[in-house]
């Protein structure tokens, strides 16, 4: 036995400075042009009544 006895699992690497988390705005811009849309036919709707 050694003295520095290694753990069962090898604690997870640090992530690659190569991967990068997607930006919030990259899912805001999409899902307000969504809402905005509905919320237009929706208006195109009710006015045409």
């Amino acid at each position: 036995m050694s003295a520095n006895p290694t753990p069962a699992s090898d604690p997870p690497a640090p992530e690659e400075h190569g991967t990068r988390r997607p930006r919030r705005g990259f899912y805001l811009l999409p899902n307000l042009l969504t809402t905005a849309s509905l919320f237009s036919g929706f208006y195109a709707i009710v006015a045409a009544i």
